[in-house]
């Protein structure tokens, strides 16, 4: 169905690229909790940073799970209000005989505390960041408004003061009031988000900007081994977003090619079969698929291998056939190697139990 036509879908890896690139910084070492911090601290020489993701491509994703199980657990603490794993927890209460109830009743319970713990420490909103109360502030702006609409003269256009003067713009009218008068005007709009956004917790922005990233990276993973074609495709909407904001271009272009290929370009059966096919599985077993440019990248270095072993004796049909013919191959092998491997086992146990008996 599909013959002829490129594949472009793309592996998670550069997520965790955006990651490293975001989040990781050689400035911020003497700040406790960051990527950098953490990373001296459990001794990860192994983490070089965005330069090193290539090259050491596990250690840095281990790093970045390790993180994220990190912030998720200290997340969970500071929710059930215990000091330690060993503690007692105060803020939440737990049902005396939960584990008396059914699957489905401890499965209801454990995600009402999910739901709360990231609309709490993941998906922040502005009352969750804001540490200063505005009310009476906002209150008491409201009431000098009325008032400057009172004291607007409309038959002549002008803010007319009971001194009978009168001014054109509001601006020159309270200045006077604050001069003449002694009025005292509150933070007027600009100054008062300035100074909400003075008072907004980075830390905390910083920490659930992380998770979101790093929970995302992990359900692609996910998706991506058990070869979910929904999740997969529904999770490069917000991939796109996170390459748009870090100004990806090349990641941002073949994502959204993705999507138009499965929405747009093929037809429904070759959409289907697109989207169901973006992964591959070499050894079977479930959770064990791998992205189909992972499945590429290896096939190009086994070619690389076969052509390197021809030398000067490699012609063009010769590379062809190799080209053709490197899965299949790869697939006799290993089918031959596990045959023989049971062999193996089957003819230990057959000379066990001729020791037996």
């Amino acid at each position: 169905m599909l013959s002829g036509f490129v594949d472009h879908s793309l592996n998670y890896s550069y997520i965790i690229m955006i990651i490293y690139k975001q989040f990781y910084s050689l400035k911020s070492a003497a700040d406790q909790g960051s990527l950098y911090q953490l990373r001296n601290v459990v001794r990860r020489v192994d983490v070089q940073g965005p330069e090193g993701v290539t090259s050491s491509y596990r250690s840095h994703m281990n790093f970045v799970q390790d993180c994220l199980d990190s912030f998720v657990l200290g997340a969970c603490l500071h929710m059930f209000g215990m000091d330690s794993l060993d503690g007692v927890p105060v803020n939440v209460e737990i049902p005396h005989f939960l584990h008396l109830a059914s699957i489905e009743e401890q499965y209801a319970w454990l995600k009402e505390l999910g739901e709360q713990l990231f609309k709490t420490y993941i998906k922040l909103n502005e009352d969750s960041l804001i540490n200063i109360q505005m009310t009476d502030q906002v209150s008491e702006m409201d009431d000098q408004e009325l008032l400057l609409a009172e004291m607007y003269d409309s038959r002549i256009n002008r803010y007319s003061c009971t001194c009978n003067k009168t001014y054109k713009t509001k601006g020159h009218f309270k200045r006077h009031l604050e001069k003449e008068h002694e009025w005292g005007f509150a933070l007027n709009q600009d100054t008062t988000n300035s100074a909400m956004h003075s008072k907004e917790d980075h830390v905390a922005v910083w920490r659930a900007s992380f998770m979101k990233l790093s929970l995302l990276l992990r359900d692609t993973e996910d998706a991506y081994q058990y070869g979910d074609g929904d999740r997969i495709f529904r999770n490069v909407k917000f991939e796109m977003l996170c390459a748009d904001a870090a100004h990806h271009t090349k990641y941002r272009l073949w994502l959204w090619r993705m999507q138009a290929y499965e929405t747009a370009i093929l037809s429904p059966r070759q959409a289907v079969e697109y989207k169901w096919n973006c992964t591959a599985n070499t050894h079977g077993g479930k959770g064990k698929n791998i992205p189909n440019d992972n499945l590429v990248e290896t096939l190009v270095q086994k070619i690389k291998k076969k052509l390197r072993e021809q030398g000067s004796n490699i012609t063009h049909n010769s590379a062809q056939r190799i080209a053709l013919s490197i899965q299949i191959q790869q697939e006799l092998k290993e089918n031959t190697s596990q045959v023989r491997k049971r062999d193996v086992q089957n003819q230990l146990l057959t000379e066990t139990l001729s020791l037996i008996f």
